[in-house]
């Protein structure tokens, strides 16, 4: 029997729902931007427009950890980890862009909750789950090269291309 992944509260449960939504909303479409966007201005305000997606994400964190509800790992986890890892891996590669480490942050976001979403990947790197079934980074790398140079021709890439 595995972990249930849903918060046992209902309000919990609609705080995970909110979460999940606020991601694909708030977060995903800015990695996509900044990846496919070729002017360095769009490229740019889409990274600050993502950061202030992860500085709100990481608000909401529970302050003690490891996980976005604390000890319990649950779907908001699920929800943002592949994003995170590619904006760690992929973002830096095309766009030479990461979350900060609080000794790099030079933002208007304290550096506290930057270290909290380090933090948060930290220890779900060290789960058993996370290690069967992370994708490799050079190929994530080898995948998005279309999103990075604007020739994707999925359906995120026509949503995400911009004028």
């Amino acid at each position: 029997v595995g972990a249930f992944l849903m918060p046992k509260t209902p309000e919990e449960r609609g705080k995970a729902r909110y979460w999940c939504v606020f991601i694909n909303e708030k977060i995903i479409p800015h990695y996509y931007k900044m990846l496919m966007r070729q002017s360095l201005e769009e490229q740019d305000q889409a990274k600050r427009d993502l950061l202030d997606g992860l500085y709100e994400f990481a608000k909401a964190m529970n302050k003690v950890g490891p996980y976005f509800f604390g000890a319990e790992f649950s779907i908001v986890d699920i929800t943002l980890l592949p994003w995170f890892q590619r904006i760690q891996t992929v973002s830096k590669a095309y766009r030479n862009f990461e979350v900060p480490r609080p000794s790099a942050a030079k933002l208007e976001h304290p550096e506290d909750l930057h270290n909290r979403l380090h933090l948060w990947f930290d220890a779900i790197q060290q789960r058993r789950s996370y290690l069967h079934s992370v994708a490799d980074t050079s190929q994530l790398i080898e995948n998005y090269i279309g999103y990075a140079n604007n020739s994707a021709t999925s359906d995120v890439a026509v949503r995400f291309r911009g004028p």
